[in-house]
């Protein structure tokens, strides 16, 4: 449905972020379902991490034999290995974040052994997972190609809920990175929003529930960049895919939030080394 979007990953890489770091798992597509029917998935072994969270009525559900009812203010994560079944009702609404693993880091979050229903978590005790559902729900439609800001939010959102989950019941390598990577998937999930222009420091610290200076010092350990520094690459990371894609440099700029093209391009050329017009794919009306 969706198309996974580079540019959050190449803005980790040119950031400084080490290989290793890079987020062991990768956006695929996120999707909000209207129940119309009853109908039943019969069980099957996941290959992909997927986020439920109920929005409407209840869903039921099996993960490996144990049997699950979640409502509205709960979310789900199914890992890769989970035996999976599940039963949609009419009237219920779901959101359902997709993402695929990584597997040099082990494809599971939760240890083999950790029961189902440590994959459940309330969203009232978690406030920022549950904004981040709201932000989700309003941008996933249905049939809706994926907005720049969906790809940030969905990472977000797996993190929020990995970092959400009994510590206890954590692989030991997504224990030592959750936090670190909830925060990287929360700041460039703000970044993507922000307009390249007016960038709003207080607002963002804010908004990341942290004072100026301890996200200043927070942005250089995860991201190895200032704030409006990692702005800037990432808006010169999604405009690599608007140019591809056909966009002129003034409708890139103008999407990005840039003030002028001018300011748009000297900071193209900074992160990239070259004008954004030798980045830029002729659209189809071009080559009549």
């Amino acid at each position: 449905m969706n198309r996974p979007g580079p540019y959050l990953r190449q803005a980790a890489s040119r950031s400084g972020v080490p290989a290793e770091d890079l987020p062991p798992v990768r956006f695929l597509e996120v999707k909000r379902i209207a129940v119309q029917r009853s109908f039943s998935f019969a069980p099957h072994r996941h290959a992909t991490y997927e986020a439920f969270v109920p929005l409407a009525g209840h869903y039921e559900c099996t993960v490996n034999g144990a049997r699950l009812r979640l409502g509205p203010g709960q979310a789900l994560l199914v890992q890769p290995g989970d035996l999976h079944a599940d039963t949609y009702h009419p009237g219920a609404a779901f959101l359902i974040a997709v993402l695929a693993p990584a597997l040099r880091l082990g494809a599971a979050a939760l240890r083999p052994e950790a029961p189902a229903a440590a994959r459940t978590v309330s969203l009232d005790r978690h406030p920022r997972l549950a904004a981040l559902v709201a932000a989700l729900e309003a941008g996933a439609a249905p049939q809706q190609d994926a907005l720049p800001t969906l790809e940030p939010l969905t990472l977000a959102l797996f993190w929020e809920l990995v970092a959400a989950l009994p510590p206890a019941d954590l692989a030991e390598s997504f224990l030592a990175r959750r936090q670190g990577q909830a925060f990287r998937a929360e700041a460039l999930a703000l970044l993507a929003a922000m307009p390249a222009s007016g960038f709003d420091a207080d607002a963002l610290a804010a908004r990341l529930g942290l004072g100026r200076r301890a996200m200043e010092l927070r942005f250089r350990r995860e991201l190895g960049r200032p704030p409006a520094q990692a702005l800037l690459a990432l808006k010169a990371d999604e405009a690599v895919r608007l140019l591809g894609e056909g966009r002129t440099v003034g409708e890139t700029a103008e999407e990005l939030g840039f003030a002028n093209q001018f300011h748009f391009s000297r900071v193209f050329k900074r992160f990239t080394g070259r004008p954004p017009r030798s980045a830029r794919r002729p659209a189809p009306r071009d080559m009549r």
